[in-house]
């Protein structure tokens, strides 16, 4: 089940979550923060699917990490434990890293 079901992490944000968090986002452009917003709920979708839900989460993860630059790619990992668990990122980022 996700952590976010009562939605209080989403009334902060998943950027301004990663900022609180001690991660920078200042490299962010505009495209980079809507993309990151779109893998939060990506991985949203992750925490609370199926199988066929969460293959086709992480094919989108995959298609909007294309969308970022680089450098902010591993922000997206982080953005794991905002729906899921810390160790959740171990074992999900392999899935979906280029």
């Amino acid at each position: 089940m996700s952590r976010h079901d009562s939605r209080e992490g989403w009334a902060v944000g998943p950027v301004k979550w990663l900022n609180t968090n001690g991660h920078d986002v200042g490299p962010l452009t505009g495209q980079d923060r809507r993309a990151l917003q779109a893998i939060a709920w990506c991985w949203e979708l992750y925490s609370v699917g199926d199988e066929t839900g969460q293959m086709a989460a992480l094919q989108a993860v995959r298609s909007l990490l294309a969308g970022m630059q680089e450098q902010c790619w591993p922000l997206a990992k982080e953005l794991i434990a905002f729906a899921m668990d810390w160790g959740d990122r171990d074992r999900l980022w392999p899935q979906v890293a280029p």
